[in-house]
């Protein structure tokens, strides 16, 4: 604040404006002296804005000495009113190479989503024109699909985690009791987080709160409606209950290694061969899931009070059954070693050591959104 004038005060944006060219082309300069004749991974990924333009965004960072992290460095943003094919990604990023006077020789990777044009950018016209380049799709991608596969069988569950945080948005007063309440029940005072779909991890996260503090919610929502007419959410948890928190005790118990994972692969860590294994132990894991679905169950009915009939066992197996296979047929889809792309990794990260220079695999979140 020592460099702003007028006591502290923020110029409107016409004021601002003029000097905006001047910012831009002294930062794109900078970066051109940052990038000249240095190894570099490129990153593609793309979103929409307000407008319902497709914005996508190219980025760079220099491969660092072992040990550190990438650093990732916005280089060129594209507004286009029709959808990306992977013609228009490869024009991208060559012009945008061009642009930095940034060598092909000198582009050691490309990371991108699974998408199929963007697995198509790299065929045609990419491969051709940057030679010590290899093409890995983001790791946190392919297991924020996975688990949104397993979780999309239970539904209540995620359900609940939306209806909680809502009950609380139209009324403070009604936040300040909660609080209070968990406080009095000693419980961490901390309200209950919302799923988001663009923040991978959200959901999941919300599922471990209500893991904790479910029986503390049924009892709060039931002082609550002596005072309240809202209850609708208060319905919902009657006729679900024990359902829900069955489906909550599924997912903390068999989403959390994969959680795991995706937490690790958005660290912006560089990995090599540790990848690969970790990778394998997952897998290995997931395929556990599938072969002993009725153990899993009785673990999960081991941690709960309540008493289920014949029919509702028989229908929580069938969705863990569920949850487990479309889980692992997708992993497998991407990471089996002899069908999936992954079964390329441990040759081109080898190939990469024999040319002596460190590529770091890193699932940097460029989520734009």
């Amino acid at each position: 604040m020592e460099h702003v004038k007028c006591g502290g005060a923020i110029p409107k944006s016409r004021a601002l404006t003029p000097y905006l060219k001047d910012c831009y082309t002294a930062d794109k300069k900078r970066l051109k002296e940052k990038l000249f004749e240095k190894q570099i991974i490129l990153f593609f990924d793309e979103t929409y804005d307000s407008k319902g333009r497709f914005v996508s965004c190219v980025l760079a960072a220099i491969v660092p000495p072992i040990g550190l992290s990438l650093q990732p460095l916005l280089l060129e943003t594209f507004f286009e009113r029709e959808p990306l094919d992977h013609a228009k990604v490869g024009q991208q990023i060559i012009s945008t190479l061009s642009l930095y006077k940034v060598t092909y020789e000198n582009v050691v990777g490309y990371g991108t989503d699974n998408a199929s044009y963007m697995l198509a950018s790299y065929v045609n016209p990419l491969s051709t024109l940057l030679p010590n380049c290899i093409h890995l799709t983001c790791v946190s991608h392919i297991l924020n699909i996975v688990v949104k596969d397993f979780m999309s069988q239970f539904s209540l569950a995620v359900s609940w985690s939306t209806k909680f945080a809502s009950y609380f948005s139209k009324s403070g007063a009604r936040k300040y009791r909660f609080e209070n309440f968990l406080k009095a029940v000693g419980l961490p005072v901390k309200l209950a987080p919302r799923p988001v779909p663009t923040r991978w991890t959200s959901t999941f996260d919300a599922i471990l709160y209500h893991c904790q503090c479910f029986s503390a919610e049924q009892a709060f929502l039931e002082l609550e409606k002596m005072d309240s007419d809202e209850t609708e959410i208060l319905e919902f948890m009657h006729e679900n209950f024990k359902q829900i928190l069955a489906e909550i005790l599924i997912i903390k118990l068999r989403v959390h290694p994969l959680i795991r994972g995706l937490k690790v692969f958005e660290s912006n860590l560089g990995f090599t061969c540790l990848m690969h294994e970790f990778i394998e132990s997952i897998g290995n894991e997931l395929a556990v899931y599938c072969d002993f679905v009725e153990d899993s169950l009785d673990e999960v009915f081991g941690l709960i009070t309540e008493t289920f009939s014949s029919a509702e066992k028989s229908q929580l197996l069938k969705k863990l059954s569920s949850a487990s296979t479309l889980a692992k047929k997708k992993f497998d889809k991407y990471f089996h070693p002899e069908t999936g792309n992954f079964k390329y990794f441990l040759p081109e990260i080898q190939t990469c050591f024999v040319t002596n220079f460190h590529l770091y695999i890193c699932c940097v979140n460029i989520n734009t959104r």
